[in-house]
């Protein structure tokens, strides 16, 4: 279960921005409560096992872990298996409420100032017009220093958290000689911009994200069937 609340607010937050340019790579690490599938005290591990933190108290440990909301999101959004998407979860000693940490750069362009064209105002807007639009009721923009206890039971998906978006757009510099290797003749080297943003999404784990979409769910599925 823990995959499936998570790649959903994983897919509401990562979707808003695929259409804004053309995403080059991306990773998200998650801040996850714990979950029924940790032990209390620490207790060893099976003969094999692979991954020795998942038998380690949940009650005295920040453990880092694996999860299957990589996998879950190309299911999703299948175009995102191009970019290698990368995702990992770091378990805290907390009953729910969750923080996910959207790392994305892309391909952008610049503005004829110079100026970088995709900006942290751009990408918050972008989550701003979904919480109006049609992700109203999943998508909450939020310019709150929120904590965790903040969003507990709270019905959304992914809550932005606005104050905490980031931008940087740096350049990949090619030089001529590459530039005609690869079939383009140029007596000059170029400098192509790209820029990485850094956003974060709170998600209430069980009830907030997981139990309320799922009843809404059952809803329609009861009133749509024939």
């Amino acid at each position: 279960m823990e995959s499936g609340f998570k790649s959903r607010a994983l897919e509401v937050n990562l979707a808003e921005t695929r259409e804004t340019a053309h995403i080059v790579t991306a990773s998200m690490s998650t801040v996850h409560a714990a979950t029924n599938n940790q032990n209390i005290l620490d207790t060893v591990p099976k003969s094999g096992a692979a991954d020795l933190r998942k038998t380690r108290s949940v009650f005295n440990n920040i453990i880092l872990t694996t999860t299957g909301a990589a996998r879950a999101l190309e299911e999703i959004l299948p175009e995102i298996r191009r970019i290698g998407f990368m995702a990992d979860s770091v378990r805290i000693p907390t009953s729910t409420s969750s923080l996910i940490m959207l790392n994305v750069t892309f391909k952008t362009k610049l503005e004829k100032t110079g100026e970088p064209m995709l900006t942290r105002n751009l990408i918050n807007e972008i989550y701003k017009k979904a919480a109006g639009g049609a992700q109203k009721g999943m998508v909450v923009y939020s310019d709150r220093q929120n904590v965790s206890s903040d969003l507990v039971g709270y019905p959304a998906a992914i809550v932005i958290e606005g104050v905490e978006t980031h931008t940087r757009t740096g350049f990949i510099p090619v030089d001529s000689g590459t530039l005609i290797e690869c079939g383009v003749q140029s007596s000059c080297d170029i400098n192509i911009p790209v820029a990485h943003a850094k956003i974060f999404g709170w998600y209430d784990n069980e009830l907030g994200s997981y139990v309320n979409f799922l009843s809404k769910l059952t809803v329609y599925v009861e009133k749509n069937m024939p």
